[in-house]
């Protein structure tokens, strides 16, 4: 678990950066596999990941990674059943949420 936590958290300072991320298919095995660490056992794992994936949504360029949002929900709404509900799991999903409202305020217009 120290190797998985260590892992995201390098990731994590690449993406407090704010770095611009061009919108690609490849952003959905990232999607699909910070959504799997969510339901890991170890909550340095679990927070990790959803600081990843809320970084992700706030630097996916054009607010694109709203389309992902059924992969990465559904463990997210599981771990917040949970009695340890975790601030980083609230902040995750105001920028998942933010993001698919960008996309639905797209279409609209």
């Amino acid at each position: 678990w120290k190797d998985k936590v260590e892992l995201l958290a390098d990731c994590l300072k690449i993406l407090e950066g704010k770095p611009k991320i061009v919108d690609n298919p490849e952003l959905a095995s990232y999607a699909t596999a910070l959504a799997a660490k969510m339901k890991d056992v170890n909550v340095l794992v679990v927070s990790n990941s959803a600081a990843m994936i809320a970084a992700l949504a706030s630097c996916v360029e054009n607010k694109g990674f709203g389309k992902y949002r059924s992969t990465v929900m559904p463990p997210i709404l599981e771990r917040l059943k949970e009695k340890k509900t975790m601030d980083a799991l609230g902040n995750t999903l105001d920028a998942v949420f933010s993001s698919v409202s960008s996309c639905v305020s797209q279409l609209v217009d």
